[in-house]
């Protein structure tokens, strides 16, 4: 699980997804909110989570939406199958090509230099 802020995760998923629809507001600015790819470290969290989504190797995370939905996630960012399928549905945004770019996602978030 990753902490980070609501501005900060609007500012950088409008970086990396221009045009894609925008979070809904999950908690004020600066308060804590948490990503977490497994659904079941979701009840457990102290912060509202928003869950990630993404094919794994074994098991595809978007077969646990409801799950995550049901344990207290306040929101699903979800890999959309083919770059038309963006765009919201109740409680998802869902984006193209999220799970290859998890890795550009956490470097913007923690404000990594790229070289």
């Amino acid at each position: 699980m990753i902490v980070t802020t609501q501005a900060r995760l609007a500012r950088t998923l409008s970086a990396l997804w221009p045009g894609a629809e925008a979070l809904p507001r999950l908690a004020d600015d600066d308060a804590p909110l948490a990503l977490c790819l497994d659904s079941r470290a979701i009840a457990d969290c102290p912060h509202a989570v928003v869950f990630i989504a993404v094919p794994g190797v074994n098991v595809d995370g978007r077969r646990f939406i409801d799950q995550a939905r049901a344990a207290g996630a306040a929101w699903t960012l979800a890999a959309a199958e083919r770059t038309e399928d963006g765009g919201e549905t109740e409680g998802v945004t869902r984006l193209p090509a999220l799970g290859e770019r998890l890795g550009e996602l956490g470097r913007l978030l923690f404000e990594v230099p790229e070289t």
